[in-house]
């Protein structure tokens, strides 16, 4: 049995016109759709009375898209979700870091959204640490925020997570939030990757800032 003919899946986009063509795509790659929905309160009830193996999202993450990937995780823990977003709806790295297992970009191919889905569900496509690389490079340097490029100049000269809490006042969790996002930005597979490119690319911030600067003060998540 194929690993499609064993996967069900609901989907949710506040289109019509994308909602029939998602459905319309996975349909044909031989995917069983049992629920379509508009909006997140609908695929919500639905999924308190049936089991299905993936969700696939194309509501915005800058919008609700991130409070309902959470909101599936805790109602369905085993449900994997593919998040579909143009590019101003939303990031990689948004939807990964809320739990998504998948990214697929609007603009790209039709067929992307069912690779997206049958690799979630039966990996047998892997990229090196350089191929991502070379394909996070080939859209150009990655946009990080000002936190993000403290945390790279600081792993950069070396911190372990608990030095670079510490030099940037926040929590061990949140340094390893912000690098897993990073990795995935930047194509790279660990620290190493990560300085080299840094390195190469100019994105490397000022001296991270010192713990007495913020003596009183309570670490941020």
């Amino acid at each position: 049995m194929s690993a499609e003919k064993g996967v069900t899946i609901a989907i949710v986009d506040e289109q019509p016109i994308v909602l029939r063509a998602l459905e319309s795509r996975l349909r044909a790659g031989g995917f069983v759709v049992e629920a379509t929905a508009r909006t997140a309160p609908d695929l919500l009830e639905f999924l308190r009375d049936h089991a299905v193996g993936v969700v696939v999202m194309g509501l915005p993450l800058r919008e609700d898209g991130v409070s309902l990937i959470r909101a599936i995780q805790a109602a369905a823990p085993a449900v994997q979700v593919v998040v579909c977003n143009a590019a101003d709806e939303g990031e990689p790295a948004i939807a990964f870091g809320a739990g998504a297992s998948a990214f697929v970009e609007k603009s790209g191919h039709p067929d992307d959204i069912v690779t997206a889905v049958r690799q979630t569900v039966s990996r047998s496509i892997f990229l090196t640490p350089a191929a991502r690389r070379r394909a996070a490079q080939a859209k150009g340097t990655p946009s990080l925020t000002p936190r993000e490029r403290e945390v790279v100049s600081a792993a950069a000269d070396g911190g372990t997570n608990v030095e670079i809490a510490s030099q940037l006042w926040i929590t061990e969790q949140t340094v390893k939030y912000h690098l897993s996002n990073i990795y995935r930005k930047l194509g790279v597979a660990n620290r190493t990757e990560m300085a080299r490119y840094a390195q190469r690319h100019g994105l490397l911030a000022g001296e991270p800032r010192a713990v007495a600067r913020n003596a009183g003060r309570q670490p941020r998540s």
